[in-house]
């Protein structure tokens, strides 16, 4: 792995096996040596981007930062048609990007985070986006926004919470009614 598609390159895993698992979130890009039975090393393939997976690392880490940046850096790639990416690639970093950006506190990011998810959010994750999207409205001033968005989130709840909840909830009640 390395920290750009021109190297300098270490060893990052070996294996028999036809796959292995990545978790360094410095290795960015990533190439196949093959290395026969007896020790000799064939050519190397092209340099492939996995800045998907150093955003994922990233994020699970807390490092909202880097996980933004290098989310932003993959969906370049991924838009730019310089990649394929999976199906789920494109939405999990644009996701990530839009909590690391609240978890910054980085308001107005959220906000552009947000445009990018126009697609749409699964409704498992409903209620965690309007609420942190109503967050991010009050926190800029949108206070009729903030409003609406609480409303959402308390009408995704619905009438009996899930556990865990009672305090996002207050909140939530408090953007509605002072």
């Amino acid at each position: 792995g390395g920290a750009s598609p021109d190297g300098p390159w270490t060893v990052v895993t070996t294996t028999e096996e036809p796959t292995a698992r990545i978790g360094e979130a410095e290795h960015r890009w990533f190439r196949v040596g093959a290395q026969t039975l007896t020790g000799a090393v064939g050519r190397s393939s092209p340099a492939a981007p996995a800045l998907h997976m150093a955003a994922e690392v990233a994020f699970a880490a807390g490092r909202w930062d880097e996980a933004r940046a290098v989310g932003r850096e993959a969906l370049k790639l991924a838009e730019g048609g310089k990649v394929r990416a999976e199906a789920a690639v494109v939405p999990t970093l644009v996701w990530h990007g839009f909590v690391a950006a609240h978890e910054a506190r980085d308001y107005p990011d959220v906000l552009t985070w947000e445009e990018l998810l126009a697609d749409g959010v699964p409704a498992a994750l409903a209620f965690d986006h309007a609420y942190r999207l109503a967050d991010a409205l009050q926190q800029v001033g949108d206070l009729a926004a903030a409003t609406d968005q609480a409303l959402e989130a308390i009408r995704i709840l619905g009438p009996r919470p899930p556990e865990g909840s009672a305090e996002r909830l207050q909140v939530l009640r408090q953007m509605v009614f002072e």
